[in-house]
């Protein structure tokens, strides 16, 4: 069916970008790559983005069915942020069970595998968000990419070099998670309260609409705190206790690029949380607007 050709077309995308940047990244830091523990997660990450190009694909049948008003970007759309909002909840459950036992920065010879594991998901997942808006949607930023080829490297990197302190700090970024799952909760109640209803208006009041400023207020203020102040500091630990011990022992390439990547999140996060705002005070306007004109 076309169904299954696009998806086993997104397979093979994913393999051959998964390769290239792990290509890239073996030749920029003369690293080799055919060593059995990087195809383990090799096959890992590409089995997790199967897994979800396959629910996007039985997702979307659903909520065309459920959701007929809606048109076919739209429903693509509301596919991927419900796969999203899985996967963001299932990282940051992982990353916050992850720092109930580790505490403290200590340089570890190889990684863990609770570690290994949450780093492998999550290569699966970039892969995915980056076939799907390049092969799919074709709506792609160049924040987007940035973004998403920075933390594909800087994960196949950790891996390569079954690096300890970077997978460490990896699982720091993670609980930049937590504020996501309310950011894709607030879009998709706000697609549906914009959906007509049996009367023919749109859906504003009742408990979901409740539901919706609750989210968005949870946004704001859990993105402040996972993101906003979080961020700077994973760079600043990083520059001053991960380098020291990344140098000690003839890693300080592999600490400089990892530090670097660490301040692109940062900046990005920043960047977003100003578009936040933005949108946030733009709705308050439009509200005091409606309110008036009533």
């Amino acid at each position: 069916s076309k169904a299954t050709v696009s998806v086993l077309n997104c397979i093979h995308s994913a393999t051959m970008l998964l390769e290239a940047v792990c290509t890239f990244a073996a030749s920029v830091f003369n690293v080799e790559i055919t060593k059995p523990n990087m195809e383990i997660a090799y096959w890992a990450a590409m089995m997790c983005f199967a897994i979800l190009i396959m629910a996007r694909s039985l997702l979307n049948r659903v909520i065309a069915k459920d959701f007929p008003k809606f048109t076919e970007d739209k429903r693509w759309e509301f596919c991927n942020r419900v796969l999203s909002l899985v996967v963001c909840v299932t990282m940051s459950c992982l990353a916050f069970s992850y720092w109930k036992e580790n505490t403290a920065v200590e340089w570890k010879k190889d990684i863990e595998p609770f570690e290994y594991m949450c780093i492998s998901f999550m290569i699966g997942y970039i892969l995915y968000d980056l076939v799907v808006c390049l092969f799919v949607e074709s709506e792609i930023t160049a924040l987007f990419l940035i973004h998403h080829l920075s933390g594909i490297t800087s994960h196949l990197l950790v891996l390569m070099r079954m690096d300890g302190l970077g997978a460490f700090y990896s699982m720091a970024v993670y609980i930049a998670e937590g504020s996501t799952p309310f950011y894709h909760v607030a879009w998709m109640l706000n697609e549906l309260r914009c959906l007509p209803g049996k009367d023919g208006t749109a859906w504003q009041k009742g408990p979901a609409d409740f539901v919706f400023k609750f989210c968005s207020l949870m946004l704001m203020l859990c993105f402040f705190v996972f993101r906003v102040l979080l961020s700077p500091y994973i760079v600043y630990h990083a520059a001053t206790v991960g380098m020291p011990a990344w140098t000690a022992n003839h890693s300080y390439e592999f600490g400089v690029v990892h530090t670097a990547i660490l301040g692109i999140f940062s900046l990005i996060n920043m960047y977003w949380f100003k578009c936040l705002i933005s949108a946030a005070l733009a709705s308050f306007a439009g509200d005091d607007e409606k309110q008036k004109a009533a």
